[in-house]
């Protein structure tokens, strides 16, 4: 169910954080709805999900209420000391970004070798000002389409499953299991709906993982009121309810496949080639597309095709820890401008400087030249 709801699938083909989380959080969801007891040894596995889970993306913190709630009362003691060890030995993945950036990698995101770019990293400073930033018009027209990315991803039966599992849980007193499930998708979807960003709607992705678990469970309810409503054997009834549960996510794989297939996608492959192509011997690319950044960045650094090639993200260039980076690997010996003009004017005595995009901002500071999917930037620049 999960794995053939249209946003996950997409995620999922890609180069994102989101699959693991996912995983991450279906593993603790599963570890803490099962009946048994969480000993020490489930105690310290449900820790070291977490913790690693946490370094992975910081919204797993938003899940963790809802994992206690369901586990509270199977956790023993030494369960819980075994949890809260196992906490810290998953959260030891933070150790590697420090001693990585000692070494000055060619990409040290917020250079982590420092205690206040640690600080910066892990905490994620840089997405502070989009969280609860939405306007009361935005959250409200969020909150409305999450409605119709609900049947999106589920359909209408989906939709209607999902209402039954609930009411299901509700007319059988399972209150904590309700609340456990249901304050990971309340809390995921006040995240995404107040998140001031374009694509705020994948932090739904968690809600549709609970979503799953309500809709199989409105299956098991709409099976045990036609067994009492209409006399028919078990053999009978649960076989067609499970049919009915499999034929969803088949439905939809089908119908998405198309639409999600990219084994024929080389639009990346195909602008890296031409690009790497174009760009002269020892060039600057001033980027200003996270997609030709991420490129680029893989092909210098990955896939060593154009090492000489010096690529500036012009977005990341009001970060000091960035300017430093690029002033480093540009090997400029003056005093490192805090302007892209600054940039540009150090850049031009000894590099030819390309952008991959006409932005309007640098066509009224510079005179640009086309060459095959990149501009040339003039050295001299044209103020407006």
């Amino acid at each position: 169910m999960v794995a053939f709801a249209p946003a996950i699938w997409s995620q999922a083909l890609i180069a994102e954080v989101y699959t693991l989380h996912l995983a991450i959080l279906a593993s603790l969801l599963a570890m803490a709805i099962v009946p048994s007891k969480l000993t020490e040894w489930r105690g310290l596995a449900l820790g070291v999900l977490a913790g690693i889970g946490i370094g992975n993306h910081l919204t797993l913190a938003l899940a963790l209420p809802g994992v206690a709630i369901l586990s509270w009362r199977k956790l023993t003691k030494r369960g819980g000391v075994a949890a809260g060890v196992g906490s810290l030995l998953g959260l030891g993945v933070y150790i590697y970004p420090p001693l990585a950036a000692r070494g000055l990698p060619p990409v040290s995101w917020g250079n982590a070798a420092t205690l206040s770019g640690f600080w910066w990293l892990v905490s994620g400073q840089l997405y502070h000002r989009y969280a609860l930033a939405a306007s009361w018009p935005q959250v409200a027209q969020r909150l409305l389409a999450a409605i119709g990315l609900w049947r999106e991803q589920f359909g209408l039966l989906g939709v209607a499953l999902t209402f039954l599992g609930i009411y299901g849980w509700i007319e059988g007193q399972r209150w904590r299991l309700l609340a456990g499930t249901g304050s990971v998708c309340v809390l995921m979807l006040a995240y995404a709906a107040t998140y001031q960003t374009a694509d705020s709607m994948l932090y739904l992705l968690p809600c549709y993982l609970v979503g799953a678990v309500w809709i199989v469970a409105g299956g098991d309810w709409l099976a045990r009121i036609v067994l009492m409503e209409t006399g028919l054997r078990d053999k009978w009834v649960f076989p067609l309810i499970g049919a009915l549960l499999i034929a969803m996510p088949t439905t939809r794989a089908i119908g998405c496949y198309d639409s999600l297939d990219l084994s024929d996608d080389h639009e990346a492959e195909a602008w890296l080639s031409e690009a790497l192509a174009t760009l002269p011997e020892d060039a600057a690319f001033l980027s200003v597309e996270d997609r030709h950044t991420f490129a680029l960045w893989y092909a210098t650094y990955a896939q060593k095709r154009r090492p000489d090639v010096l690529v500036v993200d012009v977005d990341l260039y009001v970060e000091p820890w960035y300017r430093e980076q690029v002033w480093r690997q540009a090997d400029l010996k003056a005093e490192t401008p805090e302007t892209l003009d600054g940039l540009v004017t150090a850049l031009c005595d000894r590099r030819s400087v390309y952008v991959g995009t006409n932005r309007f901002d640098l066509v009224q500071r510079y005179r640009l030249a086309r060459h095959g999917p990149v501009w040339q930037l003039a050295c001299e620049n044209e103020q407006p």
